[in-house]
């Protein structure tokens, strides 16, 4: 069967639709496929769809797939007609690059394709950093998301192994955001951990994205320790001399320990 309101840009697809005229009220229990604007679709069960409050809602998981291929999943939602506003709880987030997202609030705005969360987790591909022994990982406080950026308050990377099998570093900064345009990770106001110890105060710095194959910028820091020369750190700070030339500065500082 199918349920469609041109007004409301809204298409329902399910083998049961019930109409409650009196109360305006269409439910589907079945497995449901509707279509909303801007070529959003959401897959589910037990959805209801209030016409004159202009609210689809349910409490069931749900996914929603936008027309980046960037599918969203949530174990509850309530998508605002007027306003074309996806709200969710629990969000996981696949994107095109097979990055996870968990997110605990979230809020898709369909009419500019971006996405408002806060208790962000981010899990990127295994392979994002050339090396799959990693689990790079991104958490924060809030996220704004769409088509050319990604941008995260109060934010905490690391690549390093969940079982801490690799020197537990991390990069800790009040804002990070991913410039998707010019293929960048831009740090503010950032600290460079180790075991949780701020050890290097960087205002502002960047280093390329994990599509970039070569450009200017740091590397990922290193740690060492050694009974003779005790505890170091190394910072290392590639740059692009040419097509065929480059030279990577690493300076490694020891600790007085």
């Amino acid at each position: 069967m199918v349920f469609e309101n041109i007004e409301d840009q809204i298409k329902i697809f399910s083998q049961e639709i019930n109409y409650k005229t009196d109360i305006e009220k269409i439910t589907s229990k079945n497995k449901t496929t509707i279509h909303l604007a801007n070529d959003y679709i959401i897959d589910g069960y037990g959805i209801e769809y209030f016409k004159e409050k202009k609210i689809v809602t349910s409490k069931n998981k749900v996914t929603l797939t936008d027309n980046f291929k960037n599918i969203v999943t949530s174990t509850s939602f309530k998508y605002l007609i007027n306003k074309k506003l996806f709200e969710g709880i629990n969000i996981i987030i696949v994107d095109k690059d097979m990055n996870n997202y968990f997110i605990e609030r979230s809020m898709v705005n369909l009419n500019n394709n971006k996405i408002l969360g806060k208790d962000i987790e981010i899990n990127f591909a295994k392979n994002s950093f050339d090396n799959t022994d990693n689990d790079p990982r991104l958490r924060g406080s809030s996220i704004t998301l769409d088509e050319n950026e990604t941008i995260i308050k109060n934010g905490i990377f690391t690549v390093c192994k969940k079982n801490d099998s690799c020197p537990p570093w991390s990069i800790k900064s009040s804002e990070i955001k991913h410039d998707k345009l010019k293929k960048t990770i831009n740090y503010k106001d950032a600290w460079l951990q180790f075991y949780d110890t701020p050890v290097f105060y960087f205002p502002k710095f960047f280093h390329p994205d994990p599509t970039v194959k070569r450009q200017s910028g740091f590397l990922m820091p290193g740690i060492k320790s050694s009974q003779s020369n005790g505890s170091s750190v190394k910072v290392p700070y590639y740059k692009v001399l040419s097509e065929n030339r480059d030279l990577t500065i690493t300076p490694r500082f020891y600790f007085n320990n």
